[in-house]
């Protein structure tokens, strides 16, 4: 970059590619801490705590071609708006859940949520941006995901130790997005 050039704004939206895939990563995050205080909470196997998340992924997976095509058409940072509001909303439900039950409707909808906030929407809006350089971008901002997983689940686990499961979902749905 020479002297008076000025950042191309797109790798702008790629870090904020970067922290969307970080924030919808908290859902993955409290659910590998809490898993074991949620079964013993409610007197249930680990398994039938995973079995919310395994409800999640052919969710996610249906929903995906259905935000594709909805981009398409419809304003991308309302429905974006939208899906964290959910998102948040699920997370904050998860807090107050008084059984087992409840995961399997809450994760799989916080988990729907990441078809209309990270997965489609952050690919088309750089799409929409490069000619050039249009998979490192993709890649930059898929990295957020993991970069997640390493710094969100050391604060994940101190906070759920410090304050318990119920207050880490509380903390993760009002937590900006």
């Amino acid at each position: 970059m020479k002297k008076g050039d000025k950042l191309f704004y797109g790798w702008i939206i790629v870090l904020g590619g970067v922290l969307i895939g970080a924030a919808t990563n908290l859902l993955n995050s409290i659910a590998n801490v809490v898993i074991g205080l949620v079964s013993e909470d409610f007197s249930v196997p680990r398994t039938m705590f995973n079995l919310a998340t395994v409800i999640s992924m052919p969710v996610v997976m249906v929903l995906s071609p259905v935000a594709g095509r909805y981009f398409r058409t419809n304003p991308k940072k309302k429905i974006m708006i939208a899906g964290s509001v959910v998102f948040g909303l699920a997370l904050f439900a998860c807090s107050l859940a008084p059984n087992i039950y409840w995961f399997y409707v809450l994760i799989p909808l916080a988990g729907a949520t990441t078809a209309f906030v990270n997965n489609v929407p952050v690919s088309t809006i750089i799409n929409n941006w490069f000619v050039e350089k249009k998979g490192l971008a993709i890649g930059i901002a898929g990295a957020g995901v993991p970069l997640a997983s390493m710094v969100t689940t050391p604060i994940i686990s101190w906070l759920v130790d410090t304050v318990g499961w119920r207050q880490a979902y509380l903390t993760a749905a009002i937590s900006p997005r």
